[in-house]
C-alpha cells in the first residue's frame, strides 16, 4: 500500500505527466554537457511556454519519488522496455532509457535496445512518395493502375480511378481486413506485390468519399515506389532515407533481415503486460509477428535512429529531399475538414491542433507502441518508444505532448454566428470496419447514434464542421445519400436500415437456437420409439445442423480473429467453404418440403410443418447471402 501510494504522490507532483525514469547515454554524456551549457546561457522554451528546465524537475522529482516508492518495497518491481527523447532542431535536449528489455534474462533498456515502430513505418511510404514526386516519376492525382501490373487489382467495386492522394488520405474506399496482417514463420514471408493480391481487401466506397485507415493501401503505395524505382520497399528505404540520415541501427525487411544487428537485438527483446501502478503481472515473450505487409508497420531500431529520422523534417535544408519546398508540400493539408483550413491529414502525416501544429504519427504492434510528433516551425519534437503495456508510464504520452505543445485554442475556429446543435439522430458504422465477408455483421454490433452518445451540443466551426465532444467532425452527404461525419483517420457513415438487418441478424441467430432444440426433440422421440413422419426428416434434419454450424462459425472465428489479430487464409478459406455447404443444405430443405408439400406427397404431418421449415430456411438463405458468410475473398 506505501508503494502505491508513492506511486499516487508521484503521479499528481506531475500534474499528469508521462511517469518515466530517465537516463543519459554515457556514448553522448560530451554532447549533453554541450547543450546544458547552452540551456544555462540561453533557456529554452517549448511551444507551449513552458521552459525545458521545468520538465528537468519535474523528471527529478518523479525519479526521487520512484527511488523512495522502490526502497520501501520488498519484492522489487521490474519494468518492461521504454525510451523517450525530446530534440530542437538538431540537438537532442533529452534521451533516456528505462525498464528491461529482457526481465528474465536481467537485460537493461539502453542505447541498444530496438523497439517496433508499427505504423510509424507508413511515414517511410509517404516521404519515398514524395522523393519520387520531386524527380518526376509519380503525380500523386494519376490513378495507380499507371504504375502498377497489368489487371493488379481484382476486387475493385467501382470504376472511379484511385489516386496516390487516396492512398495518402487514406480514402480509396477499402475496408477493413479479416486476413491476417503477421505470419508467425518467417520462411512463408512472400513478395510485397504477392501478399498485396492475396490480402486485397473489398472495396466498398467510393474513391475519395469516405475515410477509413487502411494498412493494405498503404502498403499498396509502398510496392508503387517498388515499381517506379526497380528496387524492393526495403532496399529503396536503405538507400534513399536511412543511408543519408545514418540510421545504421534500424531494419525495414519484415524479417529484420536488412539489417543483422538489428535481428540480434530484436530476438533479445521481450514485451510486458502490466497491471496499474506499474505492478508487472504478464511477460508476453518475444511477440515477434513477421508484418507481410511490411511498408505499413514493420521498421525497428534505436530510439536514437527514430529522433535522427524525426529531426530530418525541421532540418533546413532538409536531408530527405533536394528541394525544402518538398518538405513543405509533404506536410502541407492533402484534405481538410469542410471548408474550414483545419487540416485532416497531410500527405499521410497526421496534424494535430496544439497550440501550435505538430505533424507525426503514432504506432503499434504485437508488444510494442511508439510515437513520434515534432513542430517544423518552433523545431521541437519528441518520440517515445516502449515494449511495456498497461503501465502509468505507456500512459497515452498526452502529458508529456501538452507540456511539450500546450493545447489548442479551438474557439479561435468557432463561427459565433451560428448556433450550437445536436448531430443527426440515426444509426451509423465505423468506416474502418470489416463491411464485407464472413464478419459483414460485426459493424452493426458496433453501430453508434452520435445525437443520443454526445454529452452536449456541439461547437459549429463552419456550416458543416463542428466540434462533438472534442472532436472535430465535419459533416458529408455521399454520393448515395448516406450521410457520412468525417473525423480524423475513420468515419462514421449512415445506416439506413439498421433496424431490418438487426432483425434479420437476430431472426438468424434465433433459427439456430430453435435448430438445436428441434435436433433434441428429435433425439428424444426416436429414444421412445416416436420416429418423425413427415417427408425428407434427413434432409431437413441435416439442414438444421447446417443453421447450428454457421452460427458456431460466426461466433467463434471473432475470438480467433481477435487472439491472432486476424484470421490465417487457410482458415478463411476453410469457413467459407463451410459456410456455402450450410447454405446449399437450407436451400435443398427448403426446396424438399415445398415439393414434398405442393406435390401432396406428404404423409402425416401439418401443410404448416413443412411452411415453417420453407420460411425457417429461406430466412437463414436470406441472412447469409446479405451478409455474405459465405465470401473468403477479398476481405
Amino acid at each position: 500500500m506505501k508503494r502505491i501510494i508513492h506511486k499516487i504522490a508521484a503521479f499528481c507532483c506531475a500534474a499528469g505527466m508521462l511517469c518515466t525514469a530517465l537516463t543519459v547515454p554515457a556514448s553522448a554524456a560530451e554532447k549533453q554537457k554541450e547543450q546544458e551549457q547552452v540551456q544555462k546561457e540561453e533557456p529554452i522554451i517549448f511551444p507551449s511556454g513552458k521552459p525545458f528546465t521545468t520538465w528537468e524537475e519535474i523528471r527529478k522529482l518523479l525519479r526521487a519519488e520512484n527511488v523512495q516508492a522502490d526502497a520501501g518495497s520488498q519484492d522489487e518491481t521490474k519494468y518492461g522496455a521504454r525510451a523517450s527523447a525530446i530534440f530542437y532542431g538538431d540537438q537532442v535536449l533529452k534521451i533516456e532509457w528505462e525498464g528491461m528489455a529482457n526481465v528474465g534474462d536481467n537485460i537493461p533498456a539502453d542505447e541498444n535496445t530496438v523497439f517496433e515502430w508499427g505504423s510509424i513505418t507508413k511515414t517511410l511510404i509517404w516521404t519515398s512518395v514524395m522523393q519520387l514526386k520531386e524527380q518526376g516519376k509519380i503525380d500523386l492525382n494519376a490513378d495507380v493502375r499507371e504504375y502498377l501490373p497489368e489487371n493488379f487489382f481484382q476486387h475493385l467495386t467501382y470504376d472511379d480511378p484511385i489516386t496516390m492522394l487516396n492512398l495518402m488520405n487514406h480514402n480509396a474506399g477499402f475496408c477493413e481486413q479479416v486476413a491476417s496482417l503477421f505470419v508467425y514463420d518467417a520462411a512463408k514471408i512472400r513478395p510485397l506485390g504477392e501478399t498485396l493480391q492475396a490480402a486485397e481487401p473489398a472495396q466498398v466506397h467510393r474513391p475519395g468519399e469516405v475515410t477509413s485507415y487502411s494498412n493494405w493501401g498503404a502498403a499498396l503505395a509502398g510496392y508503387i515506389v517498388e515499381c517506379i524505382s526497380g528496387e524492393t520497399f526495403s532496399d529503396y528505404v536503405r538507400h534513399h532515407i536511412f543511408a543519408p540520415l545514418g540510421m545504421e541501427h534500424t531494419a525495414i525487411a519484415p524479417d529484420y533481415s536488412d539489417n543483422p544487428w538489428v535481428r540480434e537485438q530484436r530476438m533479445k527483446m521481450h514485451c510486458y503486460q502490466a497491471k496499474a501502478f506499474d505492478t508487472l503481472v504478464d511477460d508476453k515473450g518475444d511477440c515477434i509477428g513477421y508484418i507481410e505487409l511490411y511498408p505499413a508497420g514493420s521498421a525497428t531500431g534505436t530510439v536514437q535512429d527514430l529522433v535522427t529520422y524525426a529531426q530530418a523534417f525541421v532540418a533546413e535544408p532538409c536531408p530527405l529531399f533536394a528541394k525544402q519546398e518538398t518538405l513543405t508540400e509533404l506536410l502541407s493539408p492533402s484534405a481538410y475538414y469542410g471548408d474550414t483550413e483545419i487540416p485532416s491529414v497531410c500527405h499521410g502525416f497526421f496534424p494535430d491542433e496544439c497550440k501550435v501544429r505538430v505533424y507525426g504519427h503514432d504506432g503499434g504492434t504485437l508488444g510494442f507502441a511508439s510515437n513520434m510528433w515534432f513542430d517544423p516551425e518552433s523545431k521541437f519534437g519528441f518520440v517515445t518508444m516502449t515494449a511495456m503495456s498497461g503501465s502509468i508510464y505507456e500512459m497515452d504520452d498526452a502529458g508529456q505532448f501538452s507540456f511539450i505543445f500546450g493545447n489548442a485554442d479551438m474557439k479561435q475556429y468557432e463561427d459565433k454566428n451560428l448556433p450550437e446543435r445536436k448531430l443527426k439522430d440515426g444509426w451509423y458504422l465505423w468506416s474502418r470496419d470489416s463491411h464485407a465477408g464472413l464478419f459483414s455483421y460485426m459493424p452493426l454490433m458496433r453501430a453508434v447514434n452520435p445525437a443520443k452518445t454526445m454529452k452536449k451540443p456541439a461547437v459549429p466551426f463552419s456550416e458543416k464542421v463542428l466540434l462533438a465532444d472534442g472532436l472535430i467532425a465535419e459533416e458529408k452527404t455521399l454520393s448515395d445519400g448516406r450521410a457520412c461525419y468525417h473525423l480524423d483517420s475513420m468515419d462514421l457513415v449512415e445506416e439506413r436500415h439498421f433496424p431490418l438487418k438487426m432483425c434479420l441478424l437476430a431472426a438468424f441467430i434465433l433459427l439456430a437456437v430453435v435448430s438445436f432444440f428441434l435436433l433434441r426433440i428429435k433425439q428424444l422421440r426416436k429414444k421412445h420409439n416416436r420416429p418423425e413422419t413427415y417427408t425428407g426428416v434427413k434432409v431437413i434434419s441435416a439442414a438444421q445442423i447446417a443453421k447450428i454450424v454457421s452460427f458456431l462459425i460466426l461466433i467463434i472465428l471473432p475470438s480467433i480473429a481477435s487472439a491472432k489479430h486476424g484470421l490465417p487464409r487457410p482458415a478463411l478459406i476453410a469457413a467459407g467453404i463451410a459456410q456455402m455447404i450450410c447454405l446449399g443444405l437450407c436451400v435443398l430443405a427448403a426446396l424438399t418440403s415445398a415439393v414434398t408439400m405442393f406435390t401432396g406427397k406428404q404423409k402425416r404431418t401439418k401443410n404448416y410443418q413443412y411452411w415453417l421449415n420453407i420460411v425457417g430456411n429461406a430466412v437463414t438463405v436470406a441472412a447469409m447471402v446479405f451478409f455474405q458468410m459465405y465470401r473468403f475473398w477479398g476481405i
